[in-house]
């Protein structure tokens, strides 16, 4: 199962705009608000995972001379050839995902 990441300064402000669209009637105001309280405390202070954007990017073949033959293949986001003179499934240099298309 994979992880999902979500701001949870997003969520809390969602919380707090559906309760001032859904007010509750007073025959259970407390239990409401206490109960939107905790779910925003429990939110705010989760523990923060360390996760980084994923930058997507594609091997561009680079020919040196006029033969198009000669050349290495460069990393569209770095513009570094991969240590191993090979098309690999993630840039070994800046850690880009190499799934995007072909232009």
């Amino acid at each position: 199962m994979s992880k999902e990441y979500v701001e949870r300064e997003v969520i809390s402000e969602g919380i707090r705009k559906y309760y001032y669209k859904n007010p509750p009637n007073s025959s259970y105001q407390e239990g409401f608000d206490h109960g939107l309280d905790k779910a925003q405390r429990v939110i705010l202070n989760a523990p923060v995972a360390d996760v980084a954007p994923v930058v997507h990017g594609r091997w561009r073949w680079v020919a040196y001379d006029a033969n198009p033959k000669i050349g290495n293949w460069h990393c569209t986001c770095c513009n570094r050839i991969p240590k191993s003179f090979q098309k690999e499934d993630f840039c070994p240099n800046c850690g880009a995902k190499m799934d995007k298309e072909e232009v």
